[in-house]
């Protein structure tokens, strides 16, 4: 019997320093998303998809804000498409990740014709549930450190494989940082960066744009997801800046959308910038993403937007 329990006992230490090990590694090389459920609530938000994920940059937003007088700790709490897509999924993970005493906050929503879309080979009947199978939607806790139930239900490997040596490609290596912001480290080396164009336009094309149209349910929540933050601040909408062939791709998928955010920015009494004009103004890493200096410029443009905006300047008061 002592043999056994002797044996049971180091049976079960190697399963507990594994998990032990597991947990001591997790950081922003976890994956693209983990480190953002690990952070307390917060009182400024930028949301959408990767274009704002490694765009929009909190530090050069709070910095410029902050030479103005306003004491703003903004966290970039954006993901890729179909995680961020607006709808009953992200307006409930945005509403948990909300500190529900922010008065003051500073909330810009990135939006383009990707985030209110759903597939076309469904009817619009079908878009809640093709919104209830995002994982994003599964987990309940969104501040945890660690969080067993981001691991258990969103990360979508083995969990050993966390103990391993980073297998992804080194041409997207990515590291999410304490702000939040998902850093890409890529080669720009301009042949790089032009094959990189060439095939994400062709993705944009040829896959995502014969499967997608438009979703009036995630246009309602997006509105929805407005009123929510209005209660808690300045709300901006941003529609990001892409080189000319995804331009050509968005403006088959809807050609009015610029038009449609300036309308729900206006009935919302809200802010829409629109950087999506003037594609050679902006240097990208593969034609959809902004690189490191122009998401500096992008962020620092829509930071003094805010504070000298053509109406009532920005004082933290819900607009109406």
């Amino acid at each position: 019997m002592r043999t056994f329990l002797r044996h049971l006992a180091v049976f079960s230490i190697l399963p507990a320093l594994a998990v032990l090990a597991i947990l001591l590694k997790l950081d922003g090389r976890t994956d693209e998303r983990y480190l953002r459920y690990t952070t307390p609530p917060q009182t400024s938000l930028i949301l959408g998809s990767s274009r704002a994920a490694i765009g929009l940059r909190p530090h050069v937003l709070d910095s410029v804000l902050g030479a103005e007088g306003h004491d703003i700790h903004s966290y970039n709490f954006s993901f890729a498409i179909g995680f961020s897509s607006y709808g009953p999924a992200y307006y409930g993970t945005i509403s948990r990740k909300l500190d529900p005493t922010a008065r003051n906050g500073v909330f810009i929503l990135s939006v383009d014709p990707w985030t209110i879309s759903c597939r076309k080979d469904k009817p619009p009947s079908n878009d809640r549930a093709e919104d209830a199978t995002s994982s994003i939607g599964h987990v309940r806790s969104v501040s945890a450190d660690p969080n067993i139930d981001y691991l258990l239900n969103i990360y979508d490997h083995p969990l050993l494989t966390i103990l391993l040596p980073d297998q992804r490609p080194k041409e997207y290596a990515a590291r999410v940082g304490d702000d939040g912001l998902l850093e890409m480290e890529v080669s720009m080396q301009p042949a790089e960066v032009e094959r990189r164009t060439i095939r994400k336009v062709k993705e944009y094309r040829e896959d995502r744009l014969p499967l997608a149209r438009p979703s009036a349910l995630r246009l309602g929540y997006l509105g929805l997801t407005i009123d929510l933050l209005k209660e808690h601040g300045t709300v901006v909408l941003v529609r990001m800046p892409v080189s000319s062939g995804i331009q050509a791709v968005e403006d088959r998928l809807m050609p009015g959308f610029s038009a449609t955010m300036a309308r729900m920015a206006d009935e919302r009494q809200v802010r829409f910038i629109d950087l999506y004009n003037a594609p050679d103004e902006w240097t990208f890493i593969d034609g959809d993403h902004l690189t490191a200096s122009s998401g500096r410029k992008a962020t620092a443009m829509i930071a003094n937007d805010l504070l000298h905006p053509p109406g009532p300047a920005m004082d933290g008061s819900k607009t109406r």
